[in-house]
């Protein structure tokens, strides 16, 4: 597979003209047949033919999807012709004005309709999607993104020992997994999971300089800041700052957009991080001018620390209802007797 890339360098960032120029009538014309559509791909990039055994032996098939059409209208089919991808997993699919990909025919209206785009990953709202299109044509600005989720054991578990390590021997908690609470998080449109690095060493310098990113708040949500932020969810007597040691947040490597060179254009500078990745570049602080650019991400202290402060809040909330609901018989009780660590695991007495 390697050496298929080598040779094929540009693969993944100019299918059609890689593989024997397919263009976009050669794939309708395969809309209905994608079988083998796709088998003739595979063999195209891996140099088999149909003796090859997975080529012989397996078919495919392809999830449809529900698309809303501007009149409300449900299309169901298995192509799209909109992607947008953010964070490698997650991505958007929709349809442009491209009316030959709906499948079974029917004159749709799609044209501009990005109130069609899914969200994956996430749970969507019209107000996500708009800043994800739009910041792919001109980045301004991050995204503060909140969902409600269902604790999960191990989450559970974390905040539990934490609740616990600061209770008396005899206060009790109901454990957290199944109880709901609300997440904040700044949604990033560049990552490390985006780009094919040329070795393990290129790839831990890039992830490196991308983490600290990721933490930017620590550096920039002083204890001064929180004494003069000022927010209507900002409550009395709460240290805002010790919590935001524990629970950074940061940005990615979009910010990098912001200045004068890319001018917003998203494109221009993922172009740029595979130009300096191919060059065998080591030093990705130096290669894409970071620190230089720090000054770019300060405008957004305030959006860090609101959701920091948010973040804390729903900690507090949850923690209130963690030690409140203690007695309901369908809940899980803990006491700082439950907390077992791999030390006391391990220790038995000594045996004489």
């Amino acid at each position: 597979f390697k050496d298929l890339i080598e040779k094929n360098n540009d693969y993944t960032t100019n299918f059609l003209e890689i593989d024997n120029m397919i263009s976009d009538d050669q794939i309708l014309q395969n809309v209905e047949n994608y079988n083998e559509f796709i088998k003739k791909h595979q063999k195209s990039f891996f140099e088999v033919d149909d003796d090859f055994l997975p080529i012989s032996t397996y078919d495919y098939e392809l999830k449809s999807e529900n698309f809303k059409t501007s009149n409300g209208e449900t299309v169901e089919t298995r192509f799209f012709s909109d992607y947008f991808n953010s964070n490698a997993g997650n991505y958007c699919k929709g349809f442009d004005s491209d009316l030959l990909l709906i499948e079974n025919g029917g004159d749709y209206d799609f044209e501009q309709q990005y109130n069609s785009v899914k969200a994956r990953s996430f749970k969507s709202n019209q107000e996500l999607v708009d800043w994800y299109v739009n910041s792919l044509k001109c980045y301004k600005e991050p995204f503060k993104y909140s969902e409600t989720k269902i604790i999960k054991f191990s989450d559970g578990n974390k905040l539990a020992i934490k609740v616990l390590s600061t209770l008396k021997e005899d206060e009790k908690i109901i454990h957290p997994m199944g109880l709901a609470t609300k997440s904040f998080k700044m949604l990033k449109l560049i990552s490390s999971s985006q780009f094919l690095f040329q070795n393990e060493v290129q790839l831990k310098n890039f992830e490196t300089n991308e983490n600290s990113l990721f933490e930017i708040s620590k550096k920039l949500l002083t204890r001064s800041f929180w004494e003069n932020f000022k927010h209507p969810e900002k409550r009395e007597n709460v240290d805002y700052y010790d919590f935001s040691k524990t629970h950074p947040v940061g940005i990615g490597l979009e910010f990098l957009a912001l200045n004068s060179k890319n001018n917003g254009d998203i494109k221009t500078l993922r172009e740029f991080i595979y130009t300096i990745i191919n060059s065998g570049s080591t030093n990705f602080n130096a290669s894409l001018h970071l620190s230089r650019n720090l000054k770019l991400v300060e405008k957004f202290k305030y959006m860090f620390g609101e959701i920091v402060m948010k973040k804390c809040n729903a900690e507090l909330d949850l923690i209130k209802i963690m030690r409140d609901s203690v007695g309901n018989n369908t809940l899980l009780t803990l006491k700082k007797e439950n907390i077992k660590t791999l030390e006391n695991i391990l220790t038995v007495d000594d045996i004489d």
